[in-house]
């Protein structure tokens, strides 16, 4: 017979194993989840973090480990979730899907941003002053502040970066924003190769309600105004001064003034446009010789337009859409060849005319003006560019935007490709 101390040890280790059945199976319930069995990564050397109804694999890294975490937060849906590993230049980049990126180095480790260029610097500013005009506009309409927003004033030892997915989460705690820009566009000024294209940029513009803030509409002909001192350039210094103002305005370009020049300038009629259409401004046709459209044999119209858009679409990949006919003179023959379609004024600054600044001034500060307005100055004169440093925060202040044409014309919903001619958002075709 079985000793009562042996029945008793017995009863003990079935016990036993009945609470570590209990255990594994509750473990089970609440780790484990049937439609998991059997789940591997595409990649043999990715580590897996797992929840109940949660399945996440990772690459090997602490970095991917808080990754896959995060994916796995209060997930209720049984998902399973693997990575793609794509080389982006010096990083790769781990895709879960259309939200689920990040960039990694070569290790799988978290990116540090460490430097920024004076350049990259200024595209966060306008970012910044993007949330600023769309959250805040009476902090926005006042020229003495857009001013000081600007790299020397801003303190960027204050600011916090961090990589997130394809961007760069920029916290401006001083003005309250957290900013979201695309890496695509910093990885020069940040020293990194991420493998992007060198797209064009051009700054993000948010157009405000027109009948709260009308838009007007800067324009300039003749332009740019380069030598080898861009200090003396007033076509720099106009650019420079919308910059400060975060306004836009849109330039009409002359073929052969482009052309002829000396080849070392080539790059720095590059650097210009490429840094203006940066700032946000546009650039158009105003022809290849500067000729009166309507006096030239029709088969020349197409190629007279078609000369400087077609220059700088060569040297920069901006392409041109619009073009301003010599005098605003043009006809059915004109409009029946032109490639793109013609933007005129409404509002004229005689500063061609005018021998001082102050007269600039108040030809434009007086005329009677509406939302949609297009003013006419010109880029290579002083007295315009002296005239400007007080229209363009005046008019800031009394609560314009002064956007680029194009923008304009969007914030109207006006497709610039359905026109012909236009002059203001009560007079086109």
């Amino acid at each position: 017979k079985m000793s009562k101390r042996k029945r008793k040890l017995n009863s003990s280790v079935i016990i036993i194993m009945f609470l570590l059945l209990v255990i594994i199976i509750g473990a089970f319930l609440l780790f484990g989840n049937i439609n998991f069995i059997g789940k591997k990564s595409i990649h043999t050397d990715a580590k897996k973090y797992q929840t109940r109804h949660c399945l996440a694999f990772y690459p090997d890294s602490n970095y991917g480990y808080k990754n896959a975490k995060a994916l796995c937060k209060d997930r209720k849906d049984d998902r399973v979730f693997d990575y793609s590993l794509i080389p982006y230049g010096d990083y790769y980049l781990v895709s879960y899907g259309n939200d689920n990126k990040y960039f990694t180095d070569k290790n799988f480790d978290e990116i540090k941003v460490n430097t920024l260029d004076d350049e990259g610097k200024e595209i966060l500013l306008d970012y910044l002053l993007y949330e600023i005009k769309k959250n805040e506009p009476d902090r926005y309409y006042n020229s003495s502040f857009l001013s000081s927003i600007n790299i020397n004033d801003v303190d960027f030892d204050k600011i916090k970066y961090e990589i997130a997915g394809e961007n760069l989460e920029v916290d401006f705690e001083e003005y309250g924003y957290k900013c979201t820009v695309p890496i695509k566009y910093l990885q020069k000024q940040l020293n990194m190769n991420f493998g992007y294209p060198h797209d064009i940029y051009r700054k993000p513009v948010y157009i405000d309600d027109y009948e709260k803030h009308p838009i007007i509409c800067l324009s300039f002909n003749d332009g740019p105004d380069l030598d080898q001192s861009l200090k003396e350039s007033y076509s720099v210094k106009i650019v420079e001064l919308l910059n400060r103002y975060d306004a836009n305005g849109t330039f009409y370009l002359t073929g052969n003034a482009l052309r002829n020049r000396e080849v070392w300038a080539d790059y720095q009629l590059y650097y210009f446009l490429r840094r203006s259409i940066g700032d946000g401004n546009t650039y158009g046709s105003l022809s290849e010789h500067r000729v009166d459209l309507t006096e030239i044999e029709d088969n020349d119209i197409y190629k007279e337009i078609s000369g400087p858009i077609d220059y700088v679409l060569d040297l920069t990949s901006y392409r041109m859409n619009s073009y301003r006919p010599l005098s605003g003179q043009f006809d059915d023959t004109v409009l029946e060849n032109q490639p793109v379609p013609a933007i005129l004024w409404n509002i004229d600054s005689l500063d061609w005319f005018y021998e001082s600044s102050q007269e600039i001034y108040q030809e434009v500060m007086d005329a009677d003006k509406e939302s949609g307005d297009i003013i006419i100055m010109h880029d290579i004169y002083e007295e315009s560019y002296d005239a400007l440093q007080k229209i363009i925060p005046e008019l800031i202040d009394q609560g314009y935007q002064l956007l680029a044409i194009e923008d304009m014309l969007n914030a109207y919903d006006i497709k610039i490709n359905n026109l012909k001619y236009f002059y203001n958002p009560n007079y086109y075709e």
